[in-house]
């Protein structure tokens, strides 16, 4: 069982539009790609893109090395966690040509610069995958996504590297989904 504290970005149009997501057609996994940093210390730095000096950028959920989960983005308004130039085309035919209007993005922290997690990383992120899929009645085989498979970029860099484990961890969240109710269903 997971922890969620929300604590939602400022409305800003660089990382918190307030826009509403047409749907939800896919979650989408992504490192921060910064070992060792905490949940929160990620969710301040989508904070501090609000002046636009910083670009663009911003996840739903950030799950932190202890397993407890930030909600830095309500679920059903969009974030920038896949905004590219150009999108692979399986992506735009699944999802939309502009992904970030119908995904759940979701960081991770991770151990070290391959991107491996902790263990309560880990165990969060199958819980919490598995409970949005039933949410928004997802297939993990085909609507659970690494921010590569809808960009190419080497994102969650762990799961790029090792689709083994890419393909382990979607197993694992389908038993997930059979075998508990969801955490968000009692929310």
């Amino acid at each position: 069982m997971y922890k969620i504290v929300e604590d939602y970005l400022t409305p800003n149009k660089f990382s918190r539009p307030e826009k509403k997501l047409k749907s939800v057609k896919g979650v989408v996994v992504h490192w921060v790609a910064n070992a060792k940093t905490s949940a929160r210390a990620n969710r301040n730095f989508f904070e501090m893109r609000k002046n636009g000096d910083q670009g663009f950028g911003s996840a739903h959920y950030i799950i932190d090395l202890d397993g407890l989960v930030i909600l830095a983005i309500p679920p059903e308004e969009m974030a920038y966690h896949v905004g590219a130039r150009k999108y692979k085309d399986k992506a735009v035919q699944n999802l939309s040509i502009y992904p970030n209007n119908c995904t759940i993005g979701i960081e991770c922290t991770h151990l070290d610069n391959m991107g491996i997690m902790s263990k309560h990383t880990y165990e969060t992120l199958v819980e919490l995958v598995a409970d949005l899929m039933k949410r928004y009645a997802l297939n993990p085989a085909k609507d659970l996504y690494r921010h590569y498979d809808i960009t190419g970029k080497d994102c969650h860099k762990w799961f790029v590297d090792n689709n083994d484990e890419w393909q382990r961890f979607k197993e694992l969240v389908k038993t997930k989904m059979n075998c508990q109710i969801s955490y968000l269903e009692e929310m």
